[in-house]
């Protein structure tokens, strides 16, 4: 039988490539403890992704929770602080590590496919800053 740590990185892989089954997520005892558990995995895809095709499952995933019927405003939350994460990558923030090649590629795809909400949120708000940054330049 694996081990929980072999569970969750299995859980990672199907995240990344967009596959979350969202029924199991459901059916959780508590929305809390699933906002948490979702919270924590997109967490962890935001700090380890180094691939644009990575960036696309986050961002699908995070698509796929803030779209989930019953649970939408409760997941959507659930997306903040891997959104926050990947919004200092893109601009260099605090010492992160930049994003992978492409990203502004896979951002303005999902911005302009998806919903207002979840990944589609955060490609838009990250394009709009890596904008606004670029048009300031660097601090003084």
């Amino acid at each position: 039988m694996p081990d929980a740590a072999a569970v969750y990185d299995r859980l990672v892989q199907y995240a990344f490539a967009g596959d979350i089954a969202w029924d199991y997520v459901l059916q959780a005892d508590s929305l809390d403890d699933a906002k948490r558990g979702l919270a924590s995995l997109f967490e962890r895809m935001a700090a380890e992704l180094t691939t644009s095709d990575q960036l696309n499952g986050l961002l699908t995933s995070m698509n796929d929770a803030a779209e989930q019927k019953g649970a939408t405003i409760k997941f959507r939350e659930a997306t903040g602080r891997a959104g926050h994460m990947l919004e200092d990558r893109a601009l260099g923030r605090h010492g992160t590590r930049p994003l992978p090649r492409g990203w502004q590629d896979v951002l303005t795809s999902v911005a302009d496919t998806s919903s207002p909400v979840g990944g589609g949120y955060w490609a838009r708000t990250i394009l709009a800053a890596a904008r606004h940054a670029s048009r300031s330049g660097p601090p003084r």
